[in-house]
């Protein structure tokens, strides 16, 4: 009956975009340069009425926001040499959207100076549109095909071992994307990933990694492989995505608390609509619990793993051109067929999940940034996992939130291309957890909201200096606070682990055993060719009261070395 009734209501949803006329877009990956771009401009005032807390943005809604770019800098508007370089990269990159914007790209400014360099060692028709080594064109059909590349290599030097750790890892695939006729935009990206080093490595199928889904294990290496792909229709102001993607609700850089995209992608229907001065976002997602759970009654020589799902809104405001709120709610939820409940983009998610017998994991968040200083801007988010009102001022361990809050300072004391931020991470013990492990918020054993475990807080500064429009050095401090749970005692600091009868009542903020890690970092980027980057970092932390090898808490020191090169990531 509910899958029914799914059809029911996605097939509604299908005649009525394929009616309309659309404008064909898709999304900008989330780890694209021009991120950085806006919200740095946006700071800066070149940009206003950026909506940027629901990401991914789509390739139309960024060059809307390079067309303000544009204009203002016919109007003269300064920017920094760095600034004017990368524009004139983005507006090669989305020369397709500016185009139908009304802002065309002359053929003198799509000309690269690297391809002049190696003219005569490529054929013409690779890379024949200074952007992406294959184009295809057929009647209405456009694809743009790239390769994907990644060889990294990471040495760490800890003092509690007695050789150095070492990790290798090769990443090759490619991706295409592109559009069909007026309405349709489709994407596709796979990648295979073999890791090795000096580590353990299991024997195993089947098992799974952070970050990544399922990874086979063979012994002396472990492989992995990821595919994205979707289908892109897109109205004025309506749209709907179908496939396999991520999303980032919230104004933070370095996590988000109701949802990020920390963990790997799923399947999922994404409807976004844009009108006056919001932006409604809705999905239901499908995603695999870690370690399966199964269900118990199966025929034998069979294995039913238990569907497991996510539904969550958001509703984004621009109150003004300088303060910008979010709203939103998930709920995640396994073990039985889609909830028609949740299927409603416009249902109160904690409502409905009391109607059905508060058996899920709802969650509730509040989100802004605020832009009233000229290069600085401020951000903060709130979320609430479960609350009790009467018990607000104590410890009781069923007032399960987080809050994140920072700033952004562009050019400070007047030095261009510079840029400091600060951000503060706080999540009290046993939010995200759930007495059902099938409910617990992460997909496979990725958390789907913030990084950090539960009882834990961190504090970031970071500096990021453009020497060039290719070359960058970034430094950063993290300090890392985790309040983990004891052979004896259960302080929620485990995601994986609940509340259950028998824990106390009663837990302050980073009780049970407290880790502490100090962490500086200093990184180097420099772009050789178009997206072909060579990466450097050096770090060396400080670690205070961890486990060592699972036998006995100690402190340790760690000094690594990274580097990689990577094209089209």
């Amino acid at each position: 009956m509910y899958y029914k009734s799914f059809s029911i209501f996605f097939l509604v949803i299908i005649l009525f975009l394929s009616g309309q006329i659309f404008s064909q877009t898709i999304n900008v990956p989330l780890g694209h340069r021009v991120y950085f771009f806006i919200e740095r401009l946006e700071t800066k005032g070149v940009i206003n009425s950026v909506q940027d807390g629901t990401k991914p943005l789509t390739r139309m809604e960024v060059a809307k926001y390079l067309v303000q770019v544009i204009k203002k800098v016919q109007k003269g508007e300064h920017l920094t040499e760095v600034e004017r370089e990368e524009l004139i990269f983005l507006k090669k990159e989305f020369r397709e959207e500016l185009s139908v914007l009304g802002f065309p790209i002359e053929s003198i400014e799509l000309k690269e100076e690297w391809k002049q360099r190696i003219k005569n060692r490529l054929p013409g028709w690779i890379y024949r549109n200074n952007r992406n080594m294959f184009e295809i064109k057929s009647n209405n059909i456009r694809i743009f095909i790239d390769p994907v590349f990644r060889r990294d290599s990471e040495i760490n030097s800890v003092d509690t071992l007695s050789r150095k750790d070492k990790i290798y890892q090769l990443t090759a695939g490619g991706k295409f994307w592109g559009f069909w006729g007026k309405y349709i935009g489709f994407y596709f990206k796979a990648i295979n990933t073999k890791e090795w080093g000096t580590r353990y490595y299991p024997d195993k199928y089947r098992i799974t990694k952070e970050r990544y889904g399922y990874v086979n294990g063979y012994g002396n290496y472990i492989y992995h492989d990821e595919t994205d792909s979707y289908l892109y229709f897109n109205k004025t102001k309506i749209s709907l995505e179908i496939g396999k993607d991520k999303n980032r609700w919230g104004y933070g850089y370095y996590g988000n608390l109701l949802l990020s995209d920390y963990a790997t992608s799923y399947d999922m229907f994404k409807l976004q609509c844009e009108f006056w001065r919001l932006k409604f976002t809705y999905f239901t997602g499908f995603l695999r619990s870690y370690p399966p759970v199964k269900q118990t009654e199966c025929l034998k020589n069979c294995e039913n793993i238990l569907p497991k799902y996510i539904s969550a809104h958001r509703l984004e405001i621009n109150l003004t051109k300088k303060i910008q709120i979010g709203l939103q709610e998930s709920v995640v939820y396994g073990g039985r067929d889609l909830e028609l409940s949740y299927l409603n983009p416009i249902m109160f998610f904690r409502s409905a999940e009391h109607y059905l017998g508060d058996r899920d994991n709802a969650l509730i968040g509040l989100d802004c940034k605020l832009l009233f200083v000229r290069k600085l801007k401020l951000y903060g988010e709130f979320l609430i996992d479960d609350i009790f009102i009467k018990r607000l001022n104590t410890k009781w361990y069923g007032n399960k939130f987080g809050f994140l809050g920072g700033f952004l300072y562009v050019d400070p004391f007047n030095i261009e291309n510079l840029s400091i931020r600060y951000e503060y991470t706080r999540i009290k013990p046993f939010v995200y957890t759930h007495t059902y492990p099938i409910n617990v918020y992460k997909h496979f054993s990725t958390s789907l909201g913030h990084r950090l475990a539960p009882n834990s807080d961190e504090h970031i500064i970071n500096l990021t200096y453009y020497v060039s429009r290719r070359m960058f050095l970034d430094l950063s401090f993290v300090f890392l606070r985790h309040g983990t749970n004891t052979d004896n005692e259960n302080v929620g600091g485990n995601i994986n682990q609940p509340h259950k009868p028998g824990d106390r009542n009663y837990i302050g903020f980073l009780e049970g055993e407290v880790e502490k890690k100090n962490t500086v970092t200093l990184s180097l980027s420099y772009e050789f060719l178009r997206n072909l980057f060579f990466r450097l970092n050096f770090n060396h932390y400080k670690a205070k009261n961890y486990l060592i090898r699972g036998i006995s808490r100690g402190n340790f020191s760690n000094t690594g070395l990274y580097f990689s090169l990577e094209l089209n990531l």
